[in-house]
């Protein structure tokens, strides 16, 4: 069965998208932008009709599963409902469309352990990059594997100019400018390929194997209107006189979220008030440090704290990967004691560590080493003590800067703003609030 598209139906990014897939050259197709630039439904177009046309597989994911319903499945799924009262192809059933003999997997990755299994897709789509790890993101490149032309595409808005998608993934990077239109059908004299010259763009790295890609509201015709008038797309008018008043109230949500500006949610940053010094002050009163246990890729941390008033002080003494707890005698492998003995930690200054690792912290004490184990807090209630204070972090203190720049609330899927921080960028914050948990009972 041939089944022919109107081409007014598709936004600009669809056109890209779809050169960058059939190029078998390109393994990676990252597409950044503001909000209700239709990123995603134009993934969800591309794979839907890719899907019936080769009957590859292709893997939709978010970071969490409970996001899966109401976002990039639901696009799916009416995208398919719509197509399949023309080809009956279709068996759409929870977290999966089955078309023909391919199919869409939606699928969450709370656990990193589901990274397992996906050599069998041809295309793994990551939607909201930016609330994946980075290690999730590396598990991916690595574990999808063995077929042609296999691709990770991934979606997001830039949320943090200091998150490790711009700093790991595009910063490392090399970048070429490449055309803002390719050869595509038009409207009205419009080329619908035609991206917004002022705020878009679209690069190529000089390895030859990435195409990136940044579009704004402007480029999705039922936000901004169609080339073909009113009988296709839409103009809301509502949408963008939202934004018209972000950029008048809040400049770094429009730049964020009109122009797809790399910036930083103000709104939903925890640590506010702090700021950087080069020592800490000899009348700053040295208090209990704290310890996060991890080992990969969560690393193991030491932070050293002084109080001085209403002003807490942090440096940073520890922050690496792969450290077992006692030493080895294998030259390669490095330990929470030696490392305590290179930087010359005093045995009788009390850690307290995460309660959850009783075994880290007997073998410790047993090497000399003063741990304690927190009675845990509420996150809520500790948070409440560590915000009550002003925050001083030495300039050396590189790692704990990056989690004050990014420690953040959760947002639900409308949009709302919740109480409960995110779980990541807190392997200093945490035994933060271990030591402050302790007050009054070991300093």
């Amino acid at each position: 069965m041939i089944v022919k598209f109107d081409p007014r139906i598709f936004n600009p990014i669809y056109w890209h998208l779809q050169e960058a897939i059939a190029d078998p050259d390109i393994r990676f197709i990252f597409l950044m932008g503001g909000s209700s630039s239709g990123k995603t439904y134009s993934v969800s177009q591309a794979e839907i009709i890719n899907t019936l046309a080769t009957n590859n597989n292709t893997l939709m994911m978010r970071k969490y599963a409970v996001d899966i319903k109401d976002s990039i499945y639901s696009d799916a799924k009416g995208i398919g409902i719509k197509l399949n009262k023309f080809t009956n192809n279709f068996d759409i059933i929870q977290n999966e469309i089955r078309i023909g003999d391919g199919k869409l997997r939606f699928r969450g990755l709370d656990n990193s352990e589901r990274i397992k299994g996906i050599a069998d897709y041809r295309r793994v789509c990551m939607d909201e990059l930016t609330e994946y790890k980075h290690d999730d993101y590396k598990q991916v490149r690595k574990r999808l594997r063995g077929a042609p032309n296999q691709k990770i595409i991934a979606t997001w808005n830039p949320i943090s100019r200091n998150h490790w998608v711009k700093k790991e993934v595009i910063d490392k990077e090399s970048w070429i400018d490449l055309p803002l239109f390719i050869n595509a059908p038009k409207c009205n004299g419009v080329n619908l390929s035609q991206l917004n010259n002022e705020f878009a763009f679209k690069k190529k790295n000089t390895t030859g194997n990435t195409i990136f890609i940044k579009n704004t509201y402007r480029d999705n015709f039922w936000v901004a209107g169609h080339p073909a008038g009113s009988n296709y797309g839409f103009y809301d008018k509502h949408v963008i006189a939202d934004f018209e008043r972000d950029k008048i109230h809040d400049v770094n949500n429009y730049n964020i979220y009109a122009n797809g500006e790399w910036g930083v949610i103000s709104d939903r940053l925890i640590m506010k008030n702090w700021s950087v010094i080069n020592e800490i002050p000899e009348y700053a009163k040295q208090i209990p440090s704290g310890m996060d246990f991890g080992f990969n890729p969560d690393p193991l941390t030491l932070t050293d704290f002084y109080i001085h008033g209403d002003t807490m002080y942090w440096d940073e003494r520890i922050h690496e990967t792969g450290l077992t707890n006692l030493e080895v005698e294998n030259p390669l492998q490095d330990s929470i004691i030696k490392r305590l003995k290179d930087i010359n930690f005093n045995p009788d200054q009390t850690i307290i560590a995460d309660s959850a690792e009783p075994k880290s912290i007997r073998e410790l004490r047993c090497a000399g080493y003063n741990l304690r184990a927190v009675k845990k807090p509420r996150i809520a209630e500790s948070l409440k003590w560590l915000l009550s204070y002003n925050h001083k972090v030495t300039a050396r203190s590189k790692n704990i800067i990056n989690e004050f720049e990014n420690y953040q609330r959760q947002i639900d899927r409308g949009g709302i703003i919740l109480p409960e921080p995110i779980d990541d960028y807190n392997h200093h914050i945490d035994p933060a609030r271990y030591v402050l948990a302790m007050k009054d009972r070991l300093w």
